[in-house]
């Protein structure tokens, strides 16, 4: 069964898009690199890649299965948001990668090869480039035709290394000059990430191995309703 948008959905998305000016309004045009000058390659680079950092992990929260986002917006409706926003994400991340390599070709006068070979040199990105790498993984195997190809263990698997990839990004954040030097704002946006992190081991590991020893659950039946579909019976002890 399909759920629409609850109308309680709307306060979430105010709130992510208060985030998202939040994340993009300190930016700092000049701190790229000495003389980059406010050029438009230059605040691209930063808002972007600002941007990028925001919504990884939005999306992280988005499916961590916190109740007080699920019961505002619901599963299906979240769901939609995270397919939506995990492409948008994705954009912005190439996006962010391709100013950054302009400013430093314009800056030192080399051609792209060169910038980008300078670029990934430089301090935290080379694991960004992992963080790139994994999400390009990741979507690949999102494709419609790819993901009808995959057993479903399968596309869950690689797709928990978005996990791996928001913290390889994580790294590269502390380290870009948005936020190195500016202790205040690391710490911030460290606990951003800490506390979203937290919400999925909780809700996502702690909270179903409590309820799986407490319960113990196990499939009572298995019933084949009709072509491709089955229905499952859950049972268990102290289900009242």
């Amino acid at each position: 069964m399909t759920v629409g948008p609850r109308p309680g959905g709307a306060l979430p998305t105010a709130l992510v898009g208060l985030g998202a000016v939040a994340a993009a309004w300190p930016v700092r045009p000049l701190a790229m690199a000495p003389g980059a000058g406010i050029n438009g390659d230059v605040v691209v680079a930063h808002v972007s890649g600002m941007l990028a950092g925001y919504g990884a992990i939005v999306l992280v929260a988005l499916m961590s299965r916190w109740p007080v986002i699920e019961q505002a917006v619901g599963v299906d409706q979240l769901a939609r948001w995270h397919a939506r926003g995990g492409r948008l994400v994705l954009v912005l991340i190439v996006t962010h990668a391709g100013a950054a390599v302009v400013v430093w070709a314009r800056l030192r006068g080399l051609d792209a090869g060169s910038a980008a070979i300078e670029v990934v040199r430089m301090p935290g990105v080379a694991a960004a480039v992992l963080a790139l790498v994994l999400l390009l993984t990741v979507a690949g195997a999102s494709i419609r035709r790819a993901r009808q190809k995959l057993r479903y263990e399968t596309w869950h698997g690689i797709h928990l290394l978005s996990y791996v990839a928001v913290a390889a990004a994580f790294v590269h954040q502390l380290a870009g000059p948005d936020l190195a030097g500016h202790r205040a704002v690391q710490v911030g946006w460290s606990l951003l990430y800490t506390a979203v992190f937290a919400l999925v081991v909780h809700y996502r590991l702690l909270v179903p191995v409590r309820a799986a020893m407490r319960h113990r659950f196990r499939v009572a039946s298995v019933v084949a309703e009709g072509a491709g579909t089955v229905s499952i019976t859950v049972g268990g002890d102290r289900l009242e």
